[in-house]
């Protein structure tokens, strides 16, 4: 690794004219300096550029936006930005979301090439409370992401790496966890740094995957790696799809097998069900 090494973050937007602003802000103010910011606008009705005019104007060497011709879909546009990284290592970021002014030096610090790539805890941004997740540091093997998702929406990793994968340009949805998967079956075990770098804003109700697309997504990918998955998981997954269509009852409670499907079932029921807390299920 390089002394003191490139880092590009890339990021896509589409008609986030309200948080976009926000999201690329907090790329540029990491406390670590050696970066760029790759950012695709995927054709929105306000063009991006015009949105972050003063950023650009700030700091016209760290930013490079390129414009889509037409509405080209998030993994198509992601393609797009991880295409023309330059950075010797690589990062995302959403258009809703944003970072901690550390995530990238934190990453920095404790990378090792003994792991494919690093990922990290985060917060959640709800109505009228935060959550913080996966704040434990732990390696993530190929059996751990089979099991669930406990990468998150974003990592951190050598951009030659992303590159020769890239994401699956025929997903509307699930993209990420799907190439969370196919990242650590081909590169290896991933790392979780002991710290939460990014903020996941769910205080708007309209993300980016509805729930048709987003049952879709996840059936794909379900479908596509469940011969890797041990019955345990399997069952996870099922229940997973159930919550998604909102087909899990109290009879679940006695039918299901597996005690931490169980707890899974009855917090779904009292916190969903109950009191209305949807972001923790989206």
């Amino acid at each position: 690794m390089s002394l003191c090494p490139k880092v590009s973050i890339y990021l896509i937007s589409y008609n986030r004219e309200d948080h976009v602003y926000r999201a690329v802000s907090s790329a540029l103010s990491q406390t670590y300096s050696n970066i760029e910011v790759i950012i695709v606008d995927d054709h929105s009705n306000i063009p991006v550029v015009e949105i972050i005019a003063k950023l650009i104007e700030r700091s016209p060497n760290l930013i490079k936006v390129i414009r889509n011709e037409s509405n080209m879909g998030a993994c198509k546009s992601r393609n797009i930005a991880i295409s023309n990284c330059t950075g010797e290592f690589i990062t995302g970021l959403d258009d809703d979301d944003y970072f901690h002014e550390d995530r990238v030096k934190l990453f920095i610090d404790n990378w090792n090439d003994k792991y494919s790539m690093l990922c990290s805890g985060y917060t959640i941004i709800a109505p009228n409370n935060k959550i913080v997740v996966n704040r434990k540091g732990v390696k993530i093997s190929l059996n751990d992401i089979l099991g669930r998702n406990i990468v998150g929406n974003q990592i951190f990793t050598r951009t030659i790496k992303m590159k020769n994968l890239l994401f699956r340009e025929d997903l509307k949805s699930g993209q990420d966890y799907d190439t969370w998967i196919r990242f650590i079956n081909k590169y290896g075990a991933g790392w979780r740094i002991p710290y939460c770098t990014i903020f996941i804003d769910k205080t708007n109700t309209v993300r980016i995957s509805n729930i048709g697309n987003k049952y879709a997504g996840y059936r794909d990918v379900f479908e596509r790696y469940k011969h890797l998955m041990s019955p345990s998981q399997r069952a996870s997954h099922e229940l997973s799809i159930n919550m998604m269509t909102d087909k899990v009852q109290l009879t679940h409670l006695f039918t299901t097998r597996g005690l931490a499907n169980k707890i899974r079932i009855f917090k779904y029921l009292i916190f969903y069900k109950i009191f209305q807390m949807k972001h923790l299920y989206e």
